[in-house]
Order: C-alpha cells, then structure tokens, then sequence
C-alpha cells in the first residue's frame, strides 16, 4: 500500500509540474506574437512554421552516426579513440535523458491515463539505458592500457548490440507515443520554446 501511495504521490508531482511547465511557457508565448484564439484554451500563433516534437527524432540519427564511428575506432583497435567517442555518445545520451524527463515528461504526464503509457516507464528506460552504458565505458576504459585483442573487441560489439537493442526499441516508443502526444497537448508557440532547450549540436560536435 506504501508503494502505490508513493506512485500515485509521484504520479500528482508529475502532473503538476506539467501543468507549470505549459502555463510558464504560455505566458512567455504571449510576449511572442500571438493573434487569436479558438476552442477551450487552444491559440493560433503567428508563426508560419509548425514545429514539431517529431523534431526530436533527428536526434537518435545523429546520435547513431556517433556511435558508428565510436564502433569503426573499436574495431580498428583504435581503444583511446572508440573511448573518446563513445564518451562524447554517452554524455549525448545522458542530457537527452535528462532533458526529457524534466521538460517532456512532466507535460506527458497531464495526459488521462488511460491514453497514454505511464511516464514512469520512459525514466524506467533511461535508467536501464544509463547501466548499460557504465558497464561499456568501464569495460573501454579497462582495455585503453593494453592492445585490443579480437576476443575484447567481440564481448565489446556484443554487449554494444544489447544497449542498442534497447536504445531502439526507447526510441520506438517516443516516435509512436511520447512525441504525438505531446503534439497534440502543447501549443506551437510553447513547442518551438522547449524544442530550443533540447538542442545536443555542441555535445555531438565533429566526428
């Protein structure tokens, strides 16, 4: 009973800071250019485009061609390199977590239960995500003092297709679910706000 008051407290703390999070970026969208509005709440903007959550989605492609070169450089034997690369993918990985559960999530949230998946199992993902990434990048760091043998370079590649098995299927469900929803609740004025915070360009950087 403890636990399910406690998902249900964390549930409400979700809900709430959604809710914060659209009435904070609604009041700086009505500094930029608002014309009308229509329906319960719903505003139509001055803005030509209409960004898009979907946006997002060009961040695991990306993130992918990082990784790519991280895995050349493993399998060059290159191990400083793949180290390096595989940091800068990790470090990548690890503020889009972020970033999604303190901007993205909370507004998720807000949506009725019954049509949509629990929040939780998106910081469940990233949590998952985050293990397996500390188990390569200490298994990278243990092979940088000695030469890559074919066998290190196996187990390595091995345990890299599990992580990214797993990354696919988290990216799956944002595509399908996380995004549209998020779509259809935030107002373009607001998305093109929050879209500007999630930018990685500077931790994807040159490969």
């Amino acid at each position: 009973r403890r636990s399910r008051a406690r998902d249900l407290r964390d549930h409400a703390a979700l809900r709430e800071r959604g809710r914060n999070r659209i009435l904070a970026d609604d009041r700086s969208g009505d500094r930029g250019g608002r014309v009308g509005s229509v329906g319960h709440g719903q505003r139509i903007h001055s803005q030509v485009a209409m960004p898009s959550f979907l946006a997002v989605l060009g961040l695991p492609r990306a993130l992918e061609e990082l990784f790519l070169s991280h895995q050349e450089a493993l399998v060059a034997r290159a191990a400083p390199r793949a180290l390096e690369l595989f940091r800068r993918y990790r470090s990548a990985v690890q503020k889009h977590a972020e970033d999604e559960e303190r901007e993205l999530l909370p507004i998720y949230a807000s949506v009725p239960r019954e049509r949509r998946q629990a929040a939780e199992v998106f910081v469940q993902e990233h949590q998952r995500l985050h293990e397996l990434l500390e188990r390569i990048d200490a298994l990278l760091v243990s092979s940088t003092g000695r030469p890559l043998d074919t066998r290190t370079v196996l187990h390595l590649v091995e345990r890299e297709a599990t992580y990214k098995h797993l990354f696919e299927h988290h990216d799956q469900r944002e595509r399908t679910q996380l995004f549209p929803a998020l779509d259809a609740l935030v107002p373009a004025g607001q998305r093109a706000a929050i879209l500007e915070r999630l930018s990685l360009g500077p931790l994807l950087g040159p490969r």
